[in-house]
């Protein structure tokens, strides 16, 4: 089943202590502690990537990396979602070249059959592809994905509206922990960590396995070892009062920051999340939605019986494409 994201929020425990009032006078408070409850959904939200299908199929093949479902609405046909995966270039291309997600499907797992040129990666160079998943509106609980869509997504506005955001801000990230990830299905797990460093345009950070192009990032004082990149990264404030609060996306991981040494810091970097809004709004991503909704409404309008044509270009790989799209347009369910 494929749900949207808004409907979960992180839940605290929660336990009575003693305050005391302006008067001095002793106050009974039902006060949250301690760490959020990450609610399933968020386990749903990613996928692994491998570097070829066979490899995704075989359970004792190595993952080599993480990615995630955004969830775009449709503007034309308000009940249709867009589905895309997102990962970084670094995993999906050069160096690494592992296209191909492998979803929880049941019991087991689905593959989806995708290669290097079906990600399309940032125009400006920032380390991360968005590869389209879909092309009609699922309908069935055979794949379990849980999307996430741009309204919950960090902007660059958020910098300017402190202390809506900022250091010190708690955040966790899912993704593979590459010596359990799971075998015959994902297990992806959580990491725990607080935002260290705002983004800053002078202060790019240097990324060795792209040859040191400079990537805006934020820093995140976080644990994370190999199998995280492509990682979506959520931020959530733990001074917030009620009785739950909602995450926003606050990024995808890339990559550790090491010393001279090789040795790990402990501070991890993340693409900000409006460097993917910005891949989003590309061209070739408006022109997609644009012709796969006039597509889409236009069948609706057929009349009930007829003959249709469907002007859209075969898939390199028709059969897969079709198999895929089939399990989808039974998976998906648009929010209420």
């Amino acid at each position: 089943m494929l749900v949207p994201f808004g409907a979960h929020t992180l839940d605290f425990p929660r336990h009575w202590v003693t305050r005391t009032d302006s008067r001095g006078e002793p106050l009974r408070v039902w006060e949250r502690y301690g760490m959020p409850r990450i609610d399933d959904f968020y386990l749903n939200n990613v996928f692994y990537l491998y570097k070829r299908p066979e490899d995704a199929r075989d359970p004792n093949a190595d993952a080599f990396g993480t990615g995630f479902v955004v969830g775009f609405p449709g503007t034309l046909v308000k009940d249709y979602m867009h589905l895309y995966g997102v990962s970084n270039a670094h995993v999906v291309g050069f160096p690494t070249g592992a296209p191909v997600p492998r979803f929880n499907s049941g019991d087991g797992t689905y593959v989806r059959e995708l290669e290097v040129t079906d990600w399309e990666p940032h125009p400006g160079g920032d380390d991360l592809a968005v590869a389209l998943l879909n092309m009609e509106s699922p309908e069935s609980d055979a794949i379990d994905i849980a999307y996430v869509t741009p309204e919950h997504f960090v902007s660059h506005s958020a910098l300017d509206a402190r202390p809506m955001l900022g250091i010190g801000d708690d955040v966790f990230m899912i993704g593979m922990f590459l010596h359990q990830p799971g075998v015959k299905r994902n297990h992806p797990s959580v990491r725990f960590g607080h935002i260290s460093m705002i983004p800053d345009e002078a202060e790019r950070i240097p990324q060795m396995q792209r040859s040191g192009f400079r990537q805006l990032s934020f820093l995140l004082d976080m644990r994370s070892l190999g199998g995280y990149s492509g990682s979506p990264v959520y931020v959530y404030r733990s001074r917030h009062a009620g009785t739950g609060i909602d995450a926003s996306l606050l990024g995808i991981h890339w990559g550790a920051l090491r010393d001279d040494d090789g040795l790990h810091t402990g501070m991890n970097g993340v693409v900000p999340a409006w460097k993917l809004w910005e891949l989003l709004m590309t061209k070739k991503f408006v022109d997609q939605r644009k012709d796969d909704e006039e597509r889409i409404a236009k069948k609706r309008r057929a009349p009930r019986g007829a003959a249709t044509l469907d002007s859209v270009k075969a898939a390199a790989n028709p059969h897969h494409e079709r198999d895929f799209t089939n399990l989808l347009q039974r998976a998906v369910k648009p929010p209420k």
